[in-house]
């Protein structure tokens, strides 16, 4: 679930999305013909923690490149966020889409929700492990996301 562009209705086809865990990874999805990329922006806040990750210069160069090709890219904060976080895991969410992420794909509800007040123009995704599980669950992310 998405607010603002959705792929699908865009072009009326599915969106090819492929993980990075680092540029060489990114530049390889990129390369293969993804419309969208997800990768965590350094080590904290995502589910990627074992992975290279990308630093804000190597972020925003992938975002550059990204664009170039015609592709997004999605930041992972897909991680439930403590309260004492929760500062900090706002201010990667703001510095991604400074350094050019087009949509953040949040699990914690408290974040995706804080963010969306916040920042209604960023773009948010519901991530997988929010623990959506039925048909109510779905109609009720894009009054959220």
């Amino acid at each position: 679930m998405s607010t603002g562009h959705s792929f699908l209705q865009a072009h009326g086809v599915p969106e090819l999305l492929a993980p990075a865990g680092g540029p060489e990874p990114f530049n390889a999805a990129l390369a293969a013909g993804a419309d969208a990329i997800y990768c965590g922006l350094g080590n904290d806040f995502n589910a990627r923690r074992g992975a290279r990750n990308f630093t804000d210069e190597t972020f925003r160069a992938a975002c550059r490149s990204a664009h170039l090709a015609g592709a997004r890219v999605y930041v992972t904060m897909n991680v439930a966020v403590s309260t004492d976080e929760l500062p900090r895991v706002l201010e990667l969410a703001r510095r991604a889409w400074v350094l050019g992420a087009d949509a953040l794909i949040i699990q914690d509800w408290g974040l995706l929700a804080e963010v969306r007040r916040t920042w209604p123009q960023i773009e948010t995704h519901v991530s997988t492990q929010a623990n959506v599980h039925d048909a109510r669950g779905v109609a009720w992310c894009p009054d959220l996301a």
